[in-house]
């Protein structure tokens, strides 16, 4: 018989430095600036991965929008969040006169910088991380798709890749 919570007396203590990253952190500033002063805002997706707040950011006003919806908007203010948006976005965004409130992580932006130089330069490029996550579409964006994405060394024919490759990762995932 498992014991109760109650009865196991538990006390729970959070790690200070838990939290959100200060890419997170800095939308989510930038979003309440806007809800404060009673602006509507939009969101390419929610703002975070934690359900908790964006529902409390709803509950101001903020809209969590798709990229087919930020196609038929016209005139308003739309949030990027931190995981950043491939350059369509952007020119999307400037043909439909939105006016963008980019709260791309400086980190992911040098790292689309760094995706789009190598791929300039013609290099293999690889990608770890998963296919369908905001920030890897918005790597996959700066160079056309013309990168392998994969989750799992297992997806890949190591016998048919190029001998010198540039391998990158979304930057949530684990170094290990």
């Amino acid at each position: 018989m498992k014991p109760s919570q109650k009865s196991l007396n538990l006390s729970v203590i959070i790690d200070p430095k838990s939290g959100f990253c200060f890419g997170v952190i800095y939308a989510i500033q930038m979003a309440e600036e806007v809800l404060d002063s009673g602006a509507p805002l939009y969101c390419l997706g929610d703002i975070v991965h934690n359900d908790e707040e964006v529902k409390r950011l709803k509950k101001k006003g903020l809209r969590i929008i798709d990229h087919q919806e930020l196609h038929r908007l016209r005139n308003v203010k739309v949030l990027i969040r931190a995981h950043g948006e491939p350059p369509d976005t952007y020119q999307i965004a400037y043909k439909n006169h939105i006016e963008l409130l980019d709260a791309s992580c400086p980190v992911v932006l040098k790292l689309q910088d760094q995706v789009r130089n190598d791929h300039l330069k013609q290099w293999p490029l690889y990608i770890y991380g998963k296919p369908k996550h905001p920030e890897v579409i918005g790597l996959l964006g700066q160079v056309d798709g013309a990168a392998v994405v994969f989750e799992d060394v297992d997806e890949l024919d190591v016998t048919q890749m190029p001998p010198k490759i540039r391998l990158y990762s979304q930057t949530t995932k684990s170094i290990a």
